[in-house]
């Protein structure tokens, strides 16, 4: 917006001027050198470092929200191990997997286990569970001697409901048993 007016105070950058409407403007410097009293006119200045503040405050906003997000949805609640081979460690939200570790380094490929992170969590132990056997990293077992499953629970802050009921009943299938520790004490010794 153009504004024309005599200059009372000027700057690198800027103009103060005052219009015959007695209004005080500031105006953007142009090519046209500015004399103390004299008429000038230009563009309204417009104060860039507000704009700037006001972006980066937005964009703060934005990240802790996003931070927020991925803590709330992808972050894990409980955390169990399951021992087949070796110890895989499995962290879960919302009764699905979000997290997957093997510390051992067994034959199970960490490409199958990474792809198993946003499958339901009874899914995931089963598809485990099938690959291990694939692979005869756990013994295979017959009418008279039946194979254990551990599943410890480490981190469980009570709020996310742990249902292993789909699993148990997939592993009774092929005469495992699955046995349940949450700190040392057995749940679900049948």
């Amino acid at each position: 917006m153009r504004k024309s007016g005599k200059v009372i105070n000027f700057d690198d950058d800027k103009v103060y001027i005052v219009t015959n409407n007695k209004e005080f403007v500031t105006l953007e410097r142009n090519d046209k050198a500015p004399i103390k009293g004299n008429i000038y006119d230009g563009t309204v200045y417009v104060d860039r470092s507000n704009l700037i503040k006001v972006f980066i405050i937005l964009i703060s906003i934005c990240a802790l929200v996003l931070s927020c997000i991925y803590f709330i949805f992808f972050s894990p609640r409980a955390n169990i191990i399951l021992s087949l081979d070796s110890n895989i460690k499995i962290g879960i939200n919302r009764n699905k997997i979000v997290k997957i570790t093997d510390s051992s380094g067994s034959t199970l490929g960490l490409e199958s286990l990474s792809s198993l992170k946003g499958n339901e969590l009874n899914l995931g132990l089963n598809l485990l569970f099938d690959s291990a056997l694939k692979e005869e990293l756990i013994p295979k077992c017959d009418e008279y001697s039946p194979g254990s499953v551990y599943i410890y629970i480490t981190k469980d802050n009570k709020r996310e409901p742990l249902n292993f009921d789909n699993f148990k009943k997939y592993a009774e299938k092929y005469n495992y048993k699955v046995i349940i520790n949450r700190n040392d004490n057995d749940l679900n010794i049948d």
